[in-house]
């Protein structure tokens, strides 16, 4: 199959857009993409970062539990969400998550989640691939 666009050829098997934003059968120019190929592109890295409520912070025997009822109701609330990595902070925050979600409001039910499960405070950043960074910064 071939399209004209602007002028310019596009074809099967010709790969257009940014490696970071593809799935890896779109990078790897694989001709047989599955569905969720079209998914993975469109997921976007949060990181969480979530400080304890006093309270809740001083419990520190039911953190695991705690933790694993939090983990759940995200699950079931926003199941598209993807969990990359979680560390425990000796510092301003408690907690950090890394995480893909396919929108914003989607990475706003896990931290509404967050503050519902005894966070105090929560601050939810996007996080944009370094090199996709740099080539924002080459476009401006």
């Amino acid at each position: 199959m071939s399209v004209v666009v602007g002028g310019r050829m596009t074809e099967t098997g010709l790969s257009l857009g940014t490696p970071h934003y593809m799935s890896p059968e779109q990078a790897t120019t694989e001709k047989d993409l599955i569905p969720r190929s079209d998914m993975e592109q469109e997921m976007q890295t949060y990181v969480l970062m979530t400080k304890l409520a006093p309270d809740v912070g001083k419990r520190v025997k039911d953190r695991a539990k705690l933790g694993r009822a939090w983990l759940q109701e995200v699950k079931q609330k926003c199941p598209d969400v993807k969990f990359l990595v979680h560390y425990a902070l000796l510092g301003r925050y408690d907690f950090l998550d890394i995480y893909e979600a396919p929108d914003e409001e989607t990475a706003a039910k896990v931290s509404l989640i967050s503050l519902s499960h005894g966070a105090f405070q929560v601050e939810s950043l996007v996080a944009i691939p370094y090199k996709r960074f740099v080539e924002l910064i080459e476009e401006i």
